[in-house]
């Protein structure tokens, strides 16, 4: 059985106070980045069509996917998550880190726009539907590298975090990533560097700065450097193509494994690596034990016959076995010992 005490008169008067400000610090916030984000778009989209030639980068593979007008939904839905993210903001600190958000990678973008200029070299095949005659009206074929599309919606991936339906709506960011593409707005390139500017972004500013996740944002970026040179690869070399594909599917897992705090993805309750583990992970495997052998440090006595350090080498650990019962515990999640 528990009793709650009421708050004294003062502390709830506090609250309230408190609470008032941080919703009228939502309605700033917004209208700050909003704006931000109106004076970047449309400077950099005006002067790319000020200029007398702009490219575009679009690969051969690219030809194949399909114009999908009910993906339009998605797409749109970008403006409604823009707006409704701030409002899912429960302290100060969130919100200052939204905001920093949306104004770095917004400002990141317009510099990209403005160095390379792109345009959108698709055709889109004439529609009635009111969504796609707004963004034929406001949008515009340029600002293409990085997608501001996919960069917030990085962060409006961390953004939901606090709704109890952030999966359904994660799921839904999944979908309104791909409607970049399915509407005939963006290109692969754009959505790689996109993903690059929003991974930039969430370890620039985190909410939290748990080591381990500023660890799994590096690799997803790491992750989306690599998707990006895939692109390029896929046009010339079949086989080089399949080493990215296996270094990017490690770098995500590995991302995932950090993210969690999961210690076991690599090695199993006795610490040893399973054999198809160990094929699968090789690549970092092989990087981690290379990155040992420059950073090896010889074991430090902490307390009287207490040692900590690196992976024991063979001579170590004759010198450690003349000392008579020795115990090792493994505290690396990457190298048996």
């Amino acid at each position: 059985m528990t009793c709650k005490r009421p708050l004294p008169n003062g502390l709830m008067q506090r609250c309230g106070i408190d609470n008032k400000c941080l919703q009228v610090s939502k309605y700033i916030a917004l209208v700050i980045c909003w704006g931000v984000f109106y004076a970047v778009y449309t400077f950099a989209a005006s002067y790319a069509a000020s200029l007398k030639e702009v490219s575009s980068l679009c690969f051969s593979f690219e030809k194949a996917i399909p114009f999908v007008p009910f993906a339009i939904y998605f797409y749109s839905s970008s403006v409604v998550f823009f707006i409704w993210v701030f409002f899912l903001c429960n302290t100060f600190r969130q919100l200052s880190t939204l905001s920093k958000r949306i104004v770095f990678i917004t400002v990141l973008s317009g510099i990209c726009f403005i160095i390379f200029p792109l345009k959108q070299s698709f055709v889109r095949p004439e529609t009635a539907h009111i969504l796609f005659s707004f963004i034929n009206t406001y949008d515009t074929p340029f600002n293409q590298v990085p997608s501001l599309h996919i960069g917030y919606a990085c962060i409006f991936w961390s953004g939901v975090r606090n709704s109890r339906f952030r999966n359904l709506l994660r799921m839904w960011l999944v979908l309104l990533m791909l409607s970049t593409l399915l509407v005939y707005q963006h290109h692969f390139i754009d959505i790689t560097t996109g993903l690059m500017a929003g991974f930039l972004t969430l370890w620039m500013f985190p909410y939290r700065k748990k080591r381990n996740q500023q660890i799994a944002t590096v690799y997803f970026f790491v992750a989306a450097v690599g998707l990006t040179a895939l692109l390029f690869a896929i046009e010339h070399s079949v086989l080089g193509s399949i080493f990215l594909l296996w270094g990017i599917l490690v770098l995500l897992l590995l991302g995932r494994a950090y993210y969690r705090s999961n210690r076991h993805f690599l090695k199993d309750d006795h610490g040893c690596i399973g054999f198809l583990r160990y094929i699968f992970y090789f690549p970092y495997i092989a990087v981690y034990r290379i990155l040992w052998l420059f950073s090896r440090q010889a074991p430090v006595e902490i307390a009287p016959n207490i040692f900590v350090g690196g992976l024991l080498s063979c001579r170590s650990a004759r010198k450690f076995a003349m000392l008579g019962e020795v115990s090792v515990f493994d505290l690396s999640a990457e190298l048996p010992e």
